[in-house]
């Protein structure tokens, strides 16, 4: 099934990594939680594929939009990202242990 979002929205898509103690990065299962700012109720949360992949589409008009990644034993990321309508932004988080 292939659907097509209206023209006012966009696309976030983006991988999440872990980097260990030893510097070694690797796809990380992960939980990524949406924020918009300005449509009230717009916010939720979704898993990562095996490989860390995650992508979602939302109205322009819910950014900026506060995305937070994090998994068990690792040190939640967040950033800030903008939807763009008709266009997809990348947001890559790479996660740190919570303790080495």
């Amino acid at each position: 099934m292939t659907v097509t979002p209206p023209k006012s929205w966009g696309g976030i898509a983006g991988t999440v990594s872990g980097e260990d103690c030893t510097q070694v990065t690797a796809p990380l299962q992960a939980v990524v939680y949406a924020d918009g700012k300005g449509m009230k109720g717009y916010q939720f949360t979704l898993k990562t594929d095996p490989s860390g992949n995650y992508a979602f589409w939302g109205p322009a008009g819910a950014s900026p939009r506060s995305l937070q990644a994090s998994a068990a034993g690792w040190m939640p990321v967040t950033q800030t990202v903008s939807i763009r309508g008709g266009k997809t932004t990348t947001a890559n988080f790479t996660l740190r242990p919570t303790s080495c």
